[in-house]
């Protein structure tokens, strides 16, 4: 909400990285599941190595959290650009609605 107030233009920038973001990360998936071992070479180039089972499964749920963050605000700012002239008690409302919603479904 402070960002809708403050820094109105800077929304689109967000939500076009944000896009791109998940993106990649989507790109990554299917590539994964299509060609198993030129995604690993991929991740070898990139830097990321499990050292061990720990190692991966913890490098997976940081790439979740993150993945979900993001998913997350994106929604967010999509529901709060739904209701622009709005005020902000009814924009606050919306965004709590939304996160329930979110919360639920996840």
């Amino acid at each position: 909400m402070a960002l809708s107030y403050f820094l109105p233009w800077i929304i689109t920038p967000l939500l076009t990285f944000g896009g791109a973001y998940l993106c990649y990360e989507g790109t990554e998936k299917v590539l994964e599941a299509i060609s198993p071992y030129q995604a690993h070479a991929h991740e070898a180039q990139i830097g990321t190595v499990a050292l061990n089972s720990s190692t991966l499964e913890d490098e997976k749920v940081a790439s979740a959290i993150k993945t979900d963050f993001i998913l997350s605000a994106e929604i967010m700012v999509i529901a709060l650009a739904a209701v622009p002239d709005a005020s902000i008690m009814m924009q606050a409302l919306v965004l709590v609605l939304v996160g329930i919603g979110i919360t639920i479904a996840v």
